[in-house]
Parts: structure tokens; sequence; C-alpha cells
């Protein structure tokens, strides 16, 4: 059967979203797989759509309040019961074989703690507007463990992680934001990490960006440097600048209504090749979610 991955999935008020994100999962090609979705104290029936599809693999925790994503994915994670940890954000969606090309990645490098691939942006119209990569477009790319103070330039989102490696690392339960930065810093330090080119993720990037949203994860991104203050007194300095001074570019790009085209700058223009996988990606997803929405509707109309 193959191990079992552990999806975690942190929603809050993620209605018009979630249905995508968990028929994404099932449309995977690999099927060992469970999925913990963890309502973070959302005003909408969560509940009900994570249980529209009827599968035993999905699971559901509801959060009295909200607590962040920090807490949110902590809970997750310390409900899984995997060998690896994959995350999916309930606004975002896998490509059919998402979860089976990452374990055979895994298979060729058994050393690896992190597999890392790249992911797709997408529109409100759920169109493809460009991809993001951690390394080379080209090829893999072997990382040996990070030694001292850095940004660990890793996609968080499409990252799949040895649950040991994972448990060690854990989420600040205490962080709201950019809690996935400093996971990402915990596992780049215990050992090595492949980052591959290929794209396997679908990201709503500008569905969910803001101005208060990126200044409060740079913040919390500097509270995460000054811990180690002590430690690393020079890098840290340089990381604190680094991100005051990315505030300072966001806000006058938003003032001068360049939000978009700021945001945009992070991602590269796709490739034929990109278009087409996902494509054929989203036609999958969604033909599994109509499928899963039909038998629902049909399940209601047989119980009157």
């Amino acid at each position: 059967m193959g191990p079992l991955i552990s999806v975690i999935i942190p929603a809050f008020n993620a209605a018009a979203t979630l249905p995508m994100a968990l028929a994404s999962l099932l449309a995977q090609t690999y099927s060992n797989w469970e999925a913990i979705v963890v309502d973070d104290g959302s005003q909408q029936p969560l509940r009900k759509i994570a249980g529209m599809y009827g599968d035993p693999r999905i699971s559901y925790i509801r959060l009295k309040s909200n607590h962040g994503r920090g807490y949110a994915r902590q809970v997750a994670l310390l409900e899984s019961r995997g060998d690896f940890l994959a995350v999916l954000d309930a606004d975002d969606w896998y490509y059919p074989w998402k979860l089976q090309f990452q374990l055979d990645v895994f298979a060729e490098y058994p050393e690896a703690l992190m597999v890392a691939p790249g992911l797709a942006i997408f529109d409100k119209n759920y169109s493809l507007t460009g991809i993001r990569l951690s390394g080379d477009p080209y090829t893999r790319r072997y990382s040996p463990p990070m030694r001292g103070l850095q940004a660990v330039k890793i996609v968080h989102a499409p990252a799949m992680t040895r649950m040991e490696t994972a448990r060690r690392a854990g989420y600040d339960a205490r962080l709201r934001f950019s809690e996935d930065e400093k996971f990402l810093m915990q596992v780049a330090r215990l050992g090595p990490y492949v980052i591959i080119p290929n794209v396997l993720y679908a990201y709503s990037e500008m569905q969910s960006q803001s101005l208060r949203k990126q200044l409060r994860s740079y913040s919390a991104t500097r509270k995460i440097y000054l811990e180690q203050m002590r430690e690393y007194p020079y890098m840290v300095a340089c990381q604190v600048a680094a991100t005051w001074m990315k505030s300072v570019v966001y806000i006058g790009a938003h003032c001068a209504g360049l939000d978009e085209a700021l945001v945009g700058r992070r991602s590269l223009k796709p490739a034929e090749i990109h278009i087409q996988e996902f494509l054929c990606a989203r036609k999958t997803v969604l033909a599994k979610m109509d499928d899963a929405r039909a038998k629902t509707q049909l399940t209601l109309s047989n119980s009157f």
C-alpha cells in the first residue's frame, strides 16, 4: 500500500474554496493518505463541507475560536499519524500526481528530510498566471543541512517532509504569520533536502494577499530572527533590516496602486509545459469535485 501521508489543512471561513482543495486529494493517483481539516473558529459550515465527500480519510477538528495558522497547523500535526507530512491550504489545490511524485523522489534520496517542488499561481477564474520555483527551473538541487542563520528559499506549501522531522521542527503555535518560515528553517537545519523544478501545487496568491497581511508577516519574521540575536547578532541585524526595507517597498507599492504588479514579480512566466500540466490537473480536479457534488445531491434526494 505504501507509506501513509498526512495532509494538514488549516481552514478559516473557506467554504468557497475548501471543496476544490478536498477534491484535489480525492483525485490523487496515490491513495494512502489522510487529511486533517482544522477549522480555525470559522463562522461558516466547514464541517458539512469536510463531510460532503463521505470519505473516511478526511477528518475534521473544530477550534472554538480563531488562533491563527501556527496554532491550527500544530494541532493538525499532533493529530497526524502518517510517515510523511504534506500541507494544503484551504484555498489551494494539488495536482493529481503530487503525492506520488514526491514519494518517488524520496525513494531516490532516502537521506533527504524534505522534497520541495514548485507551485502554479492561479487567479479568481482558476487561470494560470505564473509559476514559482525554489531553485533552478530545469534541474534538481540537493541541499546539505543549513548552517548559521539565513532565509530558507523554499516554498512551504508544496513541500513534503518526513514526519519524524516535521514533529521535531513543529509549528510555533504563537505565530499567526510566518510560522511556515520558522518551520522551514528548523527542517533545513536538521538535515539535507531536495528541491525539484516540477510544479505540483496550485496557489491562489492574489486572492490571499493584502498589505496588512504582508506587513504582519514581515513583523512575525522579525520576531523569529530576533529570538536568535544572541547566537547570530550580525545575521539577525541583516535579516531584520531586509524585512523593514521590504515593508517600505510594499507600502510604497500600495500607495501607488502597484500591489498586484509587485506580487507578480515573484513569479516566472509559465512555459508551454507548465500551461498544459496546469490545464490537465485543473480539468481532473474539477471533474472530481463535480462528480462528488452530484453524488451528494443524489444522496440527499434519496433521503426524502
